[in-house]
């Protein structure tokens, strides 16, 4: 998903997204070719929200890789961050690699999956 520039006031205000989910990290609760509707919050999900959303699949675009929108689910909360898993260990680049991440990075949340990849 690319960057949106910022618009001003309406930059912040969240809008949902349909996306596509491309590659395994996720499955077998997302699978690559399923589509989900997500709560895009550009100003990031908030601390209080954040709490709450324990064990919620999050959307994160990491400051070091604005481009890349990635789906991941919220497992704890610890002093210095946020730490975000894929459910598949061995398909995810999550905080196992590059360890916790900010409130801010956290730019929406899941909706619901609202259609399976078809078989071929």
């Amino acid at each position: 998903m690319p960057v949106q520039p910022d618009r001003g006031f309406f930059s912040r205000i969240p809008r949902l997204a349909r996306i596509s989910i491309t590659g395994q990290s996720m499955k077998p609760f997302l699978n690559d070719g399923d589509w989900v509707l997500a709560l895009i919050t550009p100003a990031g999900l908030g601390e209080r929200r954040l709490r709450r959303s324990l064990g919620q699949v999050v959307l994160v675009r990491r400051r070091v890789e604005p481009d890349l929108l990635t789906i991941k689910r919220l497992v704890k909360v610890i002093d210095i961050g946020y730490w975000v898993e894929g459910d598949s260990p061995e398909d995810s680049t999550d905080s196992r690699q590059y360890l916790t991440i900010e409130a801010s990075e956290m730019v929406g949340r899941l909706l619901f999956r609202y259609r399976r990849k078809t078989s071929e």
